[in-house]
C-alpha cells in the first residue's frame, strides 16, 4: 500500500509540473472544501458527515474561524434588514 502512494504522489507531482499547476496538498483542498460549504450557509452536520468526522464537536473545533466569520456577517446582515432605512 504505501508503495502505492509513492508511485501516485510521484505522478501527480509530475503531472502538475507537466501542466504548469501550483501544488496543493490533499488536505488542504479538504480544508478549503469545508471552509467553502460553511460559507454558503450549509448546516454543520452535513459539514461534518461529509468530512468522516465521527461528531459535530470535532469540525466545530476544527472551523471555529469560520463559523465566528459566519456569526459577524449574519448579524451584520439583520442589522442591515433591520437598521438600512433608519437615518
Amino acid at each position: 500500500m504505501l508503495a502505492i502512494n509513492i508511485l501516485f504522489k510521484v505522478i501527480n507531482k509530475r503531472f502538475i509540473k507537466r501542466c504548469n499547476l501550483r501544488y496543493i496538498r490533499s488536505h488542504s483542498l479538504r480544508h478549503a472544501h469545508a471552509t467553502l460549504l460553511l460559507a454558503y450557509s450549509n448546516d454543520i452536520k452535513t459539514v461534518s458527515e461529509r468530512l468522516g468526522h465521527s461528531s459535530i464537536e470535532i469540525t466545530m473545533d476544527i472551523y471555529i474561524h469560520v463559523l465566528k466569520e459566519l456569526d459577524k456577517k449574519s448579524s451584520d446582515n439583520i442589522s442591515n434588514l433591520l437598521f438600512k432605512n433608519t437615518i
